[in-house]
């Protein structure tokens, strides 16, 4: 579990970006569906070294950004804000958790 928790963490300092525009907040069932998804998609591009790991996860994270309708400036707003609140980002952790935790019980 804490490899989990370690793992959101790094997915959440790489996207972490300076500065506070103010956007559409993300609410926390949302923001632990699409970092849950973006590290299903770090995971499946580390399982195939073959292909370029770069752009294929650049494509993914692209791709996973249009599917939950953000761009990656809202991403990381939201990131830094979530950060910013720990009691918020340990619910956050949780909630990511759980949801883990719940598809490997299946």
């Amino acid at each position: 579990m804490k490899f989990v928790i370690a793992i959101f963490m790094s997915i959440c300092f790489i996207f972490l970006a300076c500065g506070g525009k103010e956007g559409k907040t993300i609410p926390l069932d949302k923001m632990a569906l699409i970092l849950e998804d973006l590290h299903l998609a770090d995971k499946v591009v580390r399982e195939f070294p073959q292909i370029k790991q770069d752009s294929m996860r650049e494509l993914l994270e692209k791709s996973l950004l249009k599917v939950h309708s953000l761009t990656q400036e809202e991403l990381e707003v939201n990131l830094y804000l979530y950060q910013s609140d720990y009691e918020t980002y340990e619910k956050l952790l949780k909630k990511i958790s759980e949801m883990y935790d719940e598809k490997l019980k299946k």
